[in-house]
């Protein structure tokens, strides 16, 4: 996965918000309510909990070998990247 380095974190905050975005646009209900749950954490996060966010996001995708970047999350999937603990 290539490394996408942000200056600053509004562009940092805009670019997880869109992918989130993107995803809602291509799911189902139930994952759609989820998915806009995490955007409503993602939006009032500060930028070392963003930071450390996107951090557990990645290794849950290590770890699961889940591409988050090409798939839609079923609602299991999003439920589990909530609930990953740090």
């Amino acid at each position: 996965m290539e490394e996408i380095r942000f200056h600053n974190l509004s562009a940092y905050k805009a670019y997880v918000l869109a992918f989130l975005a993107n995803k809602i646009s291509q799911a189902d209900e139930k994952t759609r309510d989820l998915l806009s749950e995490l955007i409503q954490r993602t939006e009032s996060l500060r930028s070392r909990d963003l930071h450390r966010f996107i951090a557990r996001i990645l290794r849950i995708q290590e770890q699961t070998k889940l591409d988050l970047s090409t798939i839609i999350p079923t609602p299991e999937e999003v439920q589990q990247i909530m609930q990953y603990p740090s």
